[in-house]
């Protein structure tokens, strides 16, 4: 994904904040989230506990982003979600 990519699809999903790595999540989150966060990784899958962000680590889905408005989290997950599909059946060289 290109700088401009990235970019666009920051601001299509408009997200509160995210994680940049599973490191990240580890020093920061304590600090940076409460128990009433919505967390999902760059696949749009949830993530609620740590073997999930052990998973997002280990299948290359940071960030994982987070906010606390629920509408919001489902519109962004599915934006994910469609995009991980597409990249699925697609795959570029």
């Amino acid at each position: 994904m290109t700088r401009e990519e990235a970019e666009a699809l920051n601001q299509e999903l408009d997200y509160f904040g995210a994680f940049t790595s599973f490191q990240n999540w580890v020093n920061t989150a304590s600090r940076r989230i409460d128990g009433d966060a919505i967390c999902f990784d760059a696949f749009g899958r949830r993530c609620y506990m740590g073997k999930d962000f052990m998973r997002a680590r280990d299948e290359n889905a940071f960030p994982v982003y987070f906010d606390w408005d629920e509408k919001e989290c489902e519109r962004i997950m599915k934006i994910l979600a469609d995009r991980r599909a597409a990249a699925l059946q697609d795959p570029q060289p």
